[in-house]
């Protein structure tokens, strides 16, 4: 019974000194330490402490968004201006191709950097989670009954 309890003690000693870690990938998703993906709106509220890193994340997954919005735009607006270039007697290569050409040259450098904005971003949430949490002691009883003895403690 003795080994039991100091088994038990011992292992809760252990998960409540347990830091999480979380990574992320090349794409901007983020995984904790399991490698199981962590939706963004769960990334907020653990970053929701640290507004810095909050607001540098949020930063990236805007920059995510744009750079998606201009690649998907690009081929689009080339296609439509080849489309009617070939229904149309106008001349082929049009504002609209140029605006395609442009949207994807633009489209590059926001999509290389949004992973670095998340990359910082969950560095400082692991930089945060390494600091030491401290735990106020309130009350320590031992308690008496017919089952034997056993300590109460509360934080």
């Amino acid at each position: 019974m003795k080994n039991v309890f100091c088994y038990i003690l011992f292992v809760l000693c252990l998960q409540s000194f347990a830091q999480n870690s979380y990574t992320s990938n090349s794409n901007g998703r983020v995984f904790n330490s399991d490698s199981k993906k962590i939706a963004p709106e769960t990334v907020r509220l653990l970053l929701n402490e640290n507004t810095d890193a909050l607001t540098i994340y949020n930063e990236g997954r805007t920059k995510k968004t744009v750079g998606n919005v201009l690649l998907l735009a690009a081929p689009l607006f080339i296609i439509a201006d080849l489309a009617k270039g070939l229904t149309t007697a106008t001349e082929y290569p049009t504002v609209l191709t140029y605006l395609g050409i442009a949207a994807f040259v633009i489209a590059i450098p926001v999509k290389i950097g949004f992973s670095k904005k998340i990359k910082t971003a969950v560095n400082r949430l692991n930089n945060s989670n390494l600091k030491p949490k401290t735990a106020s002691l309130d009350a320590t009883t031992i308690i008496a009954n017919s089952n034997g003895i056993g300590v109460s403690i509360s934080f």
